[in-house]
């Protein structure tokens, strides 16, 4: 294997893990949704609000599939022949 090669491997790798964690926190700020409509309507504070998940959810899903659409160009831009 070459460094391009692994450099390659790394990168949707990460890429990978970036949208299963955005993922996760999607779901979690779905799985928080309803708790934290009841608090805001109660007006009290809740650990656990949802918005939080979902700020970084949502970036970290998008930047994970367009490193993972975009790998092959993003190797070739770092590593040109």
């Amino acid at each position: 294997m070459t460094a391009r090669d692994i450099f390659g491997l790394i990168l949707r790798l990460l890429a990978v893990w970036l949208f299963v964690w955005g993922c996760w926190n999607l779901i979690a700020a779905l799985f928080y949704l309803p708790a934290t409509i009841q608090a805001f309507i109660s007006q009290s504070t809740f650990a656990y609000s949802s918005l939080r998940y979902g700020i970084y959810g949502a970036p970290a899903t998008v930047f994970g599939i367009l490193v993972l659409r975009f790998a092959d160009p993003i190797v070739r831009f770092t590593y040109r022949s």
